[in-house]
């Protein structure tokens, strides 16, 4: 169970891009964003580690909901990431929300918190307790080069195998990142592979069909999230 910090750090460090623009946490001050509203996701309810299916599933009713409420919602879709691309999943912007109402669809996603934006301003709030934290945020270069780098770190080379696979725990893990990698890229996008099916060491290549949708995503509170291969 992830402590009132742990949650706090995750969505206070966490990125976000609409469109192609990508915003991030900022430690000045800065000029306004012209966004306004609370970012809120369906994935992973209570932390857990869903497939892709369910996520998107979950995603999809979650649009509905908006898409029929007659509060007349104003909202766009969000992808929201961890600073090194270890993790992604989707969301919504939501405009025109007041943060009881907000507070209360985020509970009922079974969300942990959601964070309200406010020009250059953002907060953290969790869904059940009363702790906020609040950062400036400011746009930053939308980079779509391969998430599996060290760090991070973007650059124009492929990524490379790390160590030797030879256990089977260690084959196992490579498997979970090889899918996981193929979420990540699928929303935040590679221009060295353009994806991770054409990548040309076969130790890092996948290629999925109907297995797509039972891939068992990473999220903020997994323990183990995809394992990254630094580039040499």
């Amino acid at each position: 169970m992830p402590t009132v910090e742990a949650i706090l750090d995750s969505y206070a460090s966490q990125h976000f891009r609409i469109k192609h623009q990508t915003f991030a946490p900022s430690e000045a001050n800065q000029k306004d964003t012209n966004l306004k509203g609370f970012i809120i996701s369906a994935w992973s309810p209570k932390g857990e580690e869903l497939t892709l299916e369910e996520n998107e599933h979950l995603g999809r009713q979650l649009l509905l909901e908006l898409s029929r409420s007659k509060e007349e919602y104003k909202f766009e879709r969000v992808t929201v990431f961890e600073k090194t691309k270890a993790w992604v999943e989707d969301a919504y912007l939501i405009e025109n929300i007041t943060k009881t109402k907000a507070k209360a669809l985020a509970r009922k996603l079974k969300q942990k918190a959601l964070i309200q934006i406010d020009g250059s301003t953002a907060t953290v709030h969790l869904t059940r307790g009363s702790e906020t934290r609040t950062f400036n945020i400011h746009e930053i270069k939308s980079f779509f080069g391969c998430p599996a780098q060290e760090n991070g770190v973007e650059n124009n080379r492929h990524c490379k195998q790390y160590g030797y696979w030879s256990t089977s725990s260690a084959i196992s893990a490579l498997m979970e990142w090889k899918r996981n990698l193929t979420v990540v890229t699928s929303r935040l996008g590679c221009t060295t592979c353009a994806n991770v099916t054409a990548h040309p060491n076969v130790l890092v290549q996948t290629k999925l069909g109907k297995e797509r949708d039972n891939i068992i995503v990473h999220n903020r509170f997994s323990e183990n999230p995809w394992i990254r291969v630094p580039a040499n």
